[in-house]
């Protein structure tokens, strides 16, 4: 990876709604791909990594988008005190 891209961790819904954005954790990566949330409360999350396009910001907090590419996601399980690591496909708008 040659540049920066926003890593989303979204609450996994069964139902295939889209979660409230305040839900919803974004973080940039570094040049290399690296990237870390904090403070994540124990569930099933779908991590996303979505590259900016033609200057468009945060999207993601779009329901209409997030419920076309929220299936595109790893999904994660995280728990209490848990590091983990994962990987994710980067979603181009």
């Amino acid at each position: 990876m040659n540049k920066s891209v926003w890593a989303l961790l979204i609450p996994a819904r069964r139902d295939g709604t889209a979660p409230p954005a305040s839900a919803i954790l974004s973080t940039r990566t570094t040049l290399e791909g690296d990237y870390r949330f904090a403070g994540v409360k124990p569930g099933e999350y779908m991590l996303i990594g979505w590259e900016e396009h033609r200057g468009e910001t945060n999207p993601f907090f779009n329901p209409g988008f997030l419920k076309s590419h929220i299936g595109l996601g790893a999904l994660v399980n995280v728990t209490a005190g848990a590091k983990i690591k994962a990987s994710a496909p980067v979603v181009m708008p």
